[in-house]
């Protein structure tokens, strides 16, 4: 049996401006329970020469072509030897004390199979925007467009990664919350925390962000339907796709409103708590 607790992948592809800080926010927590995996399919920006400067640290890096996002996470957690997966994309950045919290909730919670944690939406100069929280969630609720995952706050048990065959290569746009609607299908064990992990960085070449305009959104939507239909056997109806386009607007839980609130009335509120996180010490 392995002795890693977490196997941790980040998936690279020409966003060099923003690598470094993702690889080294894993690295300044990585301790010998910590397996790092890196993959890039081919980066002509100079994300492949930031790499080699962390390759000794990097336990896994892959270089090599994949179909995509989905393709190049399953690439990635075939070489995971932990007992529990996360994943950070090269554009976002774990939170100082981050895989201590993932630590300590796992051994609290230790019959369930999906962690559901926070995060922070972050502007591309690391400014925060927002608080996010996971909203209560179930199959149906996910389905409906009733439910919002943060996917910077998501880990799960690889047993459970393998159970359900990994990400679906075909989807582009919403790989993470097809992972979730698949982990639930199989019965999955959920645990919510309003700990917050990582940060989400909106930019104007991020997939969130708006890149690709009317095309993204079809595709995203097409993405949705797709998942919709495999696991319910039927069409999704207007209304369902009416507030699936309404909810991924949003990018956080609808049910926390109260909080959206108190953001907009006293900003200054929303600093501290950022502060807070980043005065988190991790242990190693």
């Amino acid at each position: 049996m392995s002795d890693k607790l977490f196997s941790i992948v980040t998936i690279s592809f020409n966003q060099a401006q923003f690598l470094r800080e993702a690889v080294e926010s894993v690295l300044a927590q990585k301790g010998g329970d910590i397996e790092y995996i890196v993959v890039d399919p081919g980066s002509t920006d100079g994300s492949r020469e930031i790499l080699a400067e962390y390759r000794s640290a990097i336990d896994h890096l892959i270089l090599e072509a994949d179909h995509g996002p989905g393709d190049g996470l399953n690439k990635g957690f075939a070489r995971a030897n932990g007992r529990y997966g996360y994943f950070l994309n090269s554009d976002d950045f774990l939170l100082p004390g981050a895989i201590d919290i993932m630590r300590t909730l796992w051994q609290r919670h230790k019959n369930t199979d999906v962690l559901l944690c926070g995060a922070w939406m972050v502007d591309e100069n690391r400014r925060p925007q927002r608080e996010l929280r996971p909203s209560p969630v179930t199959l149906e609720k996910l389905l409906d467009g009733e439910a919002k995952i943060v996917q910077q706050g998501m880990s799960f048990r690889m047993d459970l990664f393998r159970k359900v065959g990994g990400f679906n290569v075909g989807n582009r746009t919403c790989w993470d919350y097809e992972l979730l609607c698949d982990f639930l299908a199989a019965g999955a064990a959920v645990t919510q925390s309003e700990a917050r992990l990582a940060a989400f960085r909106i930019h104007s070449a991020s997939i969130s962000g708006g890149i690709g305009g009317e095309l993204a959104t079809k595709r995203y939507l097409a993405d949705l339907d797709s998942v919709y239909e495999r696991l319910t056997g039927q069409k999704k109806k207007p209304e369902q796709r009416r507030r699936a386009v309404r909810l991924s607007k949003r990018l956080g839980s609808p049910s926390h409103v109260l909080l959206r609130m108190r953001e907009l009335l006293a900003p200054w509120t929303l600093e501290l708590r950022w502060q807070a996180d980043h005065e988190r010490k991790s242990r190693r």
